[in-house]
């Protein structure tokens, strides 16, 4: 188990969510993707994989690519991705400072991420 970065899938009716705890680098990035790719593999699928990354200290550029990686499975799956991260937290300044935020979804919390759900 890497210590750096831990993750846990938590499963509800109508969505999963993965939440990830640390640091997201290149010696960490395997197990984030490893996480997301496992959710997004689940049959029957529950629809919505919410990706909880408030616990995230720092998100290296691995660790975006690992998101849009998900997103384009979870689209080929036909399946949603949110991603939740806290509003001016590293994780979210990242992907807003990259444009990322136009190409996957979004949410401030894991409320929001599954409002309607």
């Amino acid at each position: 188990m890497n210590t750096l970065l831990t993750t846990v899938l938590d499963r509800s009716p109508g969505w999963d969510a993965v939440r990830a705890r640390g640091e997201v680098d290149l010696g960490t990035v395997p197990v984030l993707r490893d996480a997301l790719l496992s959710a997004l593999d689940v049959d029957p699928s529950p629809g919505l994989l919410v990706v909880d990354l408030t616990g995230v200290s720092f998100m290296g550029s691995v660790g975006l690519t690992v998101l849009v990686e998900a997103g384009e499975r979870a689209t080929s799956l036909e399946r949603d991705l949110i991603v939740v991260a806290t509003p001016g937290g590293v994780v979210r300044r990242a992907i807003e400072i990259t444009g990322l935020d136009q190409a996957l979804a979004i949410a401030d919390d894991v409320d929001q991420a599954t409002a309607g759900r």
